[in-house]
């Protein structure tokens, strides 16, 4: 494309000459060039991109360019608990805060509406090789659900390093025990001392039977009185800008959602592509492996699967030995409709699959799946 861009600058010169006007120089020409391969450059690079999870912080470059974009999800060494989790593009309408995304999260793991300031997304599984996604222009919040993930060899304040905390003594007894085997709290007669008042509380005690860190309303100093419901997210904010470019890699095939079903178009192999085409509705596509059972059977009984795993009840007896978690074999982030994304999961020839969508509606309700029976069997030929 440069060599095509060089020639048309060379031709303009040309024209320049025979028109009698001015003329173009090398050195212009050499310069246009270097502009021209800088700004191809960057926007390459901006298509590229690095998304680095830490113990307390998710990290992205502050703006991406538009279109196809492939993303690379790079953990920090000794950090543990991303396994399987998923890292979210989603577009918010401009101003929206951390807060209102928190908030957003929070109604949709209680199977709660949408809001609309929630505009659009598009997902990246944490495991596996470089996936690519369609994203749109506009203001994005990307984020990850925070499992509590910390280093391996984080070892607390209170722990020495032959394992013992702090308070306990080189032979064993705590460092409030005395000697003679009674804590410092305890007299020789057995009796507690400084923690007892004369009327028989506890210093932390009051006169009304509560403890100091008890207020007025019953709760303790350390509990609020609504307890946090929700995810906890760690975000970061970038802008996604520029003509919409790029096309997806070609992969062993492709599964695409409408509302509420799935088209599914695959060969043997292990990476696939999703497609949302909507309208309206925010979708996946989790992946679960039957093995050799009969695809019909599959079909047959996986509505009474599904619910006895959102139950807690044993699955059908045509399932026997298979539960939802062994049976998942890994699947696509959530896409809003019109995007799309790959996604690696290893399918093998002869093996029959479920296709599973568990994302609710907008406006709330069940999972896909359970309200309005969105999956679909299928063998691998």
């Amino acid at each position: 494309m440069l060599l095509l861009a060089a020639a048309l600058a060379v031709l303009a010169v040309a024209c320049s000459d025979d028109d009698g006007g001015g003329t173009t120089t090398s050195a212009e020409v050499s310069s246009t060039t270097e502009e021209e391969t800088t700004t191809t450059a960057t926007e390459a690079a901006s298509r590229s991109v690095t998304v680095t999870l830490t113990a307390d912080s998710i990290e992205v470059p502050e703006e991406i360019g538009a279109g196809v974009v492939e993303v690379t999800v790079e953990v920090e060494a000794g950090v543990e608990g991303f396994e399987g989790s998923e890292v979210d593009f989603t577009k918010v309408t401009e101003g929206t805060t951390e807060e209102e995304l928190q908030d957003a999260m929070t109604s949709a793991v209680e199977a709660g509406p949408i809001p609309d300031y929630i505009e659009a997304n598009a997902g990246v599984v944490v495991d596996g090789p470089p996936s690519a996604v369609t994203l749109e222009p506009g203001s994005y919040f990307v984020w990850i659900e925070n499992p509590g993930a910390f280093p391996i060899d984080d070892v607390s304040d209170d722990t020495s390093s032959d394992g013992t905390t702090d308070d306990t003594s080189s032979d064993g007894t705590t460092d409030d025990t005395s000697s003679d085997g009674t804590t410092d709290d305890t007299s020789s007669d057995g009796t507690t001392t400084d923690d007892t008042s004369s009327d028989g509380t506890t210093d932390d005690t009051s006169s009304d039977g509560t403890t100091d860190d008890t207020s007025s309303d019953g709760t303790t100093d350390d509990t609020s009185s609504e307890d946090a419901v929700g995810p906890t997210l760690l975000v970061a904010e970038t802008t996604v800008s520029g003509e919409e470019e790029g096309e997806l890699p070609e992969t062993d095939g492709t599964i695409i959602s409408t509302d509420h079903e799935f088209e599914v178009d695959v060969e043997a192999g292990d990476t696939y592509t999703f497609t949302n085409e909507g309208p309206d509705e925010l979708h996946h596509v989790q992946l679960f492996d039957f093995a050799d059972l009969d695809p019909a059977v599959v079909e047959e009984n996986l509505p009474e699967f599904l619910a006895a795993a959102e139950e807690g009840t044993p699955p059908p007896d045509a399932f026997d030995g298979i539960d939802l978690q062994s049976a998942f074999i890994g699947g696509s982030g959530v896409f809003s409709p019109g995007l799309s994304g790959t996604f690696s999961v290893p399918l093998e020839s002869g093996n029959t699959y479920a296709a599973v969508c568990f994302v609710s509606d907008r406006a709330g309700g069940p999972p896909h799946a359970i309200g309005h029976d969105m999956f679909e069997v299928f063998q691998v030929s």
